[in-house]
């Protein structure tokens, strides 16, 4: 991650590893949390210690009853990664086992930008897509 975008995360100093989270937001576009951010949300706390701490998860039903798919779901939605210094910027390691990443080969193409003050990983094609929509559609 270039210097010139990660001084914009306040989180973002030091010279040691941070622990941070990707957000799946849609398939293809990911927001990076610090561990601050999931913390100050009940909902996002509760499904980190849920992906922390699975065999706390309460086994008390009957095998044959089940959540429903989106909500056993959501703990993939959100992965646990880290930012390790890396010269003037930040290197941000993707877990390569996240099945919602997709093939993260060495030629893996991500756009960096901001949205709502926090920033978003988006995949090519998911980028692609939302550059698609002609421009009077959006601003007119």
């Amino acid at each position: 991650m270039p210097e010139g975008i990660a001084k914009h995360l306040a989180w973002l100093k030091g010279d040691q590893t941070i622990d941070a989270w990707l957000l799946l937001i849609k398939p293809g576009r990911y927001r990076l949390l610090s561990a601050g951010d999931v913390g100050k949300s009940d909902s996002l706390h509760e499904l980190a210690e849920r992906i922390n701490n699975p065999e706390n998860e309460d086994a008390s039903r009957e095998p044959f009853e089940a959540e429903s798919d989106e909500v056993a779901a959501l703990v993939l939605r959100l992965i646990p990664t880290h930012l390790s210094p890396k010269g003037p910027g930040w290197r941000l390691t993707l877990p390569r086992n996240s099945p919602l990443l997709g093939n993260l080969d060495d030629g893996v193409r991500v756009t960096l930008l901001f949205s709502e003050g926090y920033l978003e990983l988006w995949m090519a094609d998911f980028r692609d897509k939302a550059l698609s929509i002609p421009l009077d559609k959006l601003l007119g």
